[in-house]
């Protein structure tokens, strides 16, 4: 081996103890640690043999695949995936095919070794015996359209390609000479030249040329990218470039099997005995990693000097310097607060009770952040700001032995400009002049007063960048926000904010590193996080010069070469697949999802597992989903499956994709249609005959009906109408002799005081009446106005016989149409009588009072009956207390009457009687309402009592 090649041996080797990548094992889902050969199929999806069984992995979790899935045997050491995704296995029992819905079936029996497991174009399966000199004919086999054939040495695809190796081959040098050899010889490979198949090409490499005589494991396991083709030898794999004709080491690893490069240029190796390793940011020519770990004890601050010197601090707060002088301070720092370094490259430090330069301590207070400006230093304490020359740093107390404070202010953030300076706290952020004790509050957001300032840098554009605590980056131009950055971060708690030589501003967050930069009138924001390689998402502190950015993190610190990332390309956006579709029966059980599927209605209960793929994202994706027409917005989950319960009858369309550790979106979203059909009960058809025949059956029914019923129909109408009329009558006829009794009971009354005046008066009055009431008594209705004539009447008869015990008033609204309302006749007078019996006469006030009040409209007539008596309740307490078994019926007689009249729609006339309280509740009296809603026209004078 020559010293160049040693050399780059040596730096692909050293590269790879700090190289970026992921195992995976036994502990991760691995069935086994064997891993014999890995490959990817066209949706995306890893795929990986072992002596334990097939894994298939889509970035979150493997599913095996072992002889209880149908596999001739779990120990498959060869591997083939044709044009349709089937997987093809080789092992010594049989070969196995998984195919579409991973259903396994085995063909032929391999109970001898096979030299080659090959396929062509046409997705032919050739499985050769090169170790057979006899009977070649008989070992060699192939497999279409899953059918087994033997093949003849004319059929033989290797043997049939051999007058293309010369023209077709990647690499001819040198083995000219040997081709006689080759082709006289019965087995496909010399002594010195093997033969590979790469897709459609041919790779002939002499054994001889191999570097540093390294021996080739098997004679697959190669694969091809760009120009170079990469082989696994017995110290790990070289890549061969064909058009220099050189090797190099790519990746130095013990008992390698295979290697892959995925879709997304990550590089996947399998190992015997360690699983399989993936690395995510290889240099695919050099196998350098283009993220370098540079320590791997926890980083809080990092800074630099250009890129001459760069400078660090770990968890115990030691100030490294890592680049050339390896200088290492151990300042007496409860905790480390500020790392900066001045355009000379000296190094400033300090935290809570000191502060350092170049590791000699100049003021030993609590100092909280600091700032350079060429020649000047700004330091922030919990008093205030001080202001400093670098080269004659002095104590920052005053004489009298107090801290010195320039401008006073807690504060925690600083920027140092020409005679102005910008600081931050956790009230917002202020400007002020190193010689004056003068603070001005700068205004960042008209709704939120309070906001934390935590860092703040400016551009060589003038642009002022303030980081804060849960607010993002406000954006400042002569100290007026022109924009702030909130949702287009990563995070909105800033860690840290600073700039570099480009004008771009580098902002450290919990969730990964922003890289912001102006570009014309608009802010352009990227993205670094674990999708790119970092080794925790949790950034304590960035710093970076000519694209070479440090990230420290507690996780170490890493080294990034921002032009080569950048290159490579992380927006892909993540394939979706629907892997399984399943519905709940009387089981579970798969249905296919590539066509409408059709279910019955108890079988609503739809599963549905998929994989959204992204090796980037190292099992950080998230899902979102929709299924129409009952969950029309996009609705995310973790989850990589889904369980609807109970769907209604319905037509649906399930649609998800997958948002990988960045947020790309899966361009189109996997799909599934499929039908919940209706029970036969609720079909269209079923519904339209159970009409028909209940059409049917009621016509049938009601015809024989009505024939049946019609007479009785009418007959018992006719029979209920005259029974009503008789109770009607009847009604009326108690309700006369009712009135009369009460009459005659006053005349007696004033005959036996010998008030003959008053009798005679009475007697008169009353025989008025009665003529009245007999006029009206060969009909039902009687015209209001001959009601309401009664009613003066009967009022005039009762103020008589009880002299002095009240007064009244009768008020009638002389524009009513009172000739042309027709109500039942004394529809009024027992609630007059009622009110003056026993709410008035058995009151002791000396100011009784009745008032009727008759008012309406052409429509309707409202009467009101008012007194100031005892009330209902006092009034059935007097009754109750004496022995007469007199009742008074007259208000049930009214109210029965009522209720007959409305039976027959006769009329439309109701009535409410309130008990008036006064505010302690007192009873001071009752009031009658009696509405009567009927318009003249509908009002039948003909019936007859």
């Amino acid at each position: 081996m020559n010293v160049k090649f040693l050399y780059i041996f040596l730096l692909c080797f050293c590269s790879q103890l700090f190289s970026q990548k992921i195992s995976y094992s036994i502990k991760n889902g691995l069935p086994s640690n064997n891993v014999y050969s890995i490959k990817q199929d066209k949706k995306g999806f890893i795929w990986a043999t072992t002596d334990k069984g097939v894994v298939r992995y889509d970035g979150r979790s493997f599913k095996l695949f072992t002889l209880d899935d149908g596999l001739a045997s779990n120990d498959n050491f060869a591997m083939l995936l044709d044009s349709k995704d089937n997987v093809w296995l080789y092992s010594f029992k049989a070969i196995s095919k998984i195919g579409s819905k991973d259903v396994v079936n085995n063909f032929g029996n391999t109970n001898s070794y096979f030299n080659h497991f090959i396929i062509n174009q046409f997705d032919e399966i050739f499985f050769l015996n090169g170790n057979s000199q006899n009977n070649i004919d008989k070992e060699n086999r192939k497999i279409t359209n899953d059918s087994i054939y033997f093949i003849t040495k004319a059929e033989n695809p290797v043997w049939n390609n051999y007058h293309k190796i010369l023209k077709n081959s990647i690499l001819n040098k040198d083995n000219t000479s040997n081709m006689d050899y080759f082709e006289s010889s019965s087995n496909f490979f010399t002594f010195s030249n093997q033969f590979y198949a790469i897709g459609n090409e041919i790779l002939l490499l002499n054994t001889k040329r191999y570097p540093n005589n390294l021996i080739k494991i098997g004679s697959g396991n190669i694969i091809k990218y760009e120009t170079l083709c990469y082989l696994i030898f017995n110290k790990g794999i070289f890549a061969y470039n064909i058009k220099t004709d050189n090797w190099s080491p790519f990746l130095i690893l013990p008992k390698v099997t295979s290697i892959l490069i995925d879709h997304e240029k990550n590089v996947w190796v399998s190992t015997m005995g360690a699983g399989i390793v993936k690395y995510i940011n290889l240099d695919l020519k050099t196998g350098i990693e283009n993220i370098l770990k540079l320590s791997n004890e926890p980083i809080k601050k990092v800074t630099g000097y250009k890129d001459h010197t760069l400078w660090l601090s770990n968890s115990r707060n030691e100030v490294l310097e890592l680049s050339k002088k390896k200088i290492k301070y151990t300042p007496d720092l409860i905790d480390l607060r500020f790392l900066e370094a001045d355009y000379q490259g000296n190094i400033y430090f300090g935290g809570s009770n000191a502060v350092y330069k170049n590791g000699e301590i100049f003021a030993q207070y609590g100092f909280k952040a600091m700032a350079l400006k060429k020649d000047s230093i700004a330091l922030c304490t919990t008093f205030g700001s001080n202001f400093l020359n670098t080269a004659i740093l002095s104590s920052l107390k005053e004489p009298n032995g107090r801290p010195r404070s320039d401008v006073t202010g807690r504060m925690y953030a600083i920027l140092l400009l020409q005679g102005k300076f910008y600081s931050g706290n956790q009230q917002g952020l202020f400007w002020g002049k190193p010689n004056i004790d003068t603070l001005h509050p700068i205004c960042l957001d008209g709704e939120n007063a309070s906001i934390s300032v935590i860092g703040i840098k400016r551009t060589n554009d003038g642009l002022i960048w303030v980081a804060t605590e849960g607010n993002g980056i406000y954006i400042l131009e002569n100290d007026v926000v022109i924009r702030h950055l909130y949702k287009e971060l990563l995070d909105a708690n800033i860690h840290t904010i600073k700039t570099d030589e480009k004008d771009r501003v580098w902002v450290a967050t919990r969730k990964g590193v922003n890289m912001i930069q102006k570009v014309g009138t608009d802010f352009k924001v990227d993205k670094y996080t674990s999708f790119h390689g970092l080794p925790d998402d949790y950034v304590n502190d960035i710093y970076c010069y000519d694209d070479i950015l440090y990230v420290a993190t507690d996780e170490g610190l890493v080294k990034l070469d921002i032009s080569q990332i950048n290159k490579m390309n992380f927006y892909l956006p993540p394939p979706i697949h629907i892997n399984s579709m399943k519905v709940l029966g009387s089981s579970w059980k798969k249905v296919r999802q590539d066509s409408i599927h059709k279910f019955e209605h108890n079988e609503n209960t739809i599963n549905f597992e998929y994989s959204g793929i992204s090796y980037k994202s190292n099992g950080k994706v998230r899902f979102e989903y929709r299924l129409s027409p009952s969950v029309k917005d996009w609705l995310q989950t973790p989850n990589d499956n889904i369980t609807f319960n109970n769907l209604e009858p319905n037509n649906y369309t399930f649609e998800v994709r997958a948002i990988d550790a960045i947020g790309n979106i899966s361009k189109v979203p996997a799909k599934a249609e499929f039908v919940i059909k209706k029970h036969f009960t609720e079909q269209l058809w079923f519904s339209f005959l159970i009409w028909l025949l209940a059409l049917f059956i009621v016509l049938f029914i009601t015809l024989r009906y009505l024939k049946f019923r019609r007479l009785q129909v009418e007959e018992s109408s006719r029979v209920e109408k005259l029974i009503s009329e008789l109770r009607l009558k009847s009604l009326q006829s108690q309700l006369n002799p009712h009135f009369v009794f009460n009459s005659l009971n006053a005349i007696q009354q004033f005959i036996n005081t010998e008030n003959k005046k008053s009798a005679n008066d009475y007697l008169s009055k009353f025989s008025r009446l009665m003529r009245l009431y007999l006029n009206g008594s060969d009909s039902q209705f009687i015209t209001m106005q001959q009601e309401l004539d009664v009613l003066k009447l009967y009022c005039s008869l009762e103020h008589l016989r009880f002299a002095d015990k009240f007064n009244y008033l009768i008020e009638i609204d002389e524009t009513l149409p009172l000739d042309q309302f027709m109500v039942p006749a004394m529809l009024l007078q027992p609630h007059v009588e009622n009110a003056i019996r026993h709410g008035l006469i058995p009151s002791n006030k000396d100011n009784n009072f009745l008032k009727i009040s008759v008012k309406g409209s052409n429509d309707s007539i409202v009467c009101e009956i008012n007194d100031n008596g005892i009330g209902r309740a006092k009034s059935v307490e007097i009754k109750s207390r004496k022995s007469s078994d007199h009742r008074s019926m007259g208000n049930k007689i009214s109210k029965e009457r009522l209720e007959m009249i409305r039976a027959l729609k006769l009329g439309n006339i109701s009535e409410v009687i309130t008990d008036l309280v006064d505010d302690s509740d007192q009873p001071i009296g009752t009031k009658v309402v009696i509405t009567i809603n009927q318009s003249p026209r509908h009002i039948n004078k003909s019936v007859s009592i």
